[in-house]
């Protein structure tokens, strides 16, 4: 794989732990939901490059035991959704 394409993939990967340390700072989703997010962000990494190796029973247990913080961030964000709705 070319080095400016594995830059480019880190730098994206930077960024969105950045957004989630940021959603964090700012108390629109808890530090244990940003830890969670930040480590589902670099888990999708390892998935989409190497899911051909992948043990799929661990895939599994980590969906099913870890589904609330994804439920916990999208109600935080729809609370900041509705939030900016109802200003003038």
């Amino acid at each position: 794989m070319d080095r400016d394409v594995i830059n480019r993939k880190l730098e994206s990967l930077r960024r969105g732990i950045a957004r989630i340390e940021r959603l964090a700072e700012l108390r629109i989703i808890s530090p244990r939901v940003a830890t969670s997010l930040q480590k589902a962000v670099a888990f999708r990494n390892i998935l989409v490059h190497n899911y051909t190796n992948m043990n799929w029973d661990i895939v599994a247990n980590i969906l099913t035991s870890h589904l609330t913080d994804f439920v916990q961030f999208a109600q935080a964000i729809d609370r900041l959704n509705n939030d900016n709705d109802q200003k003038p």
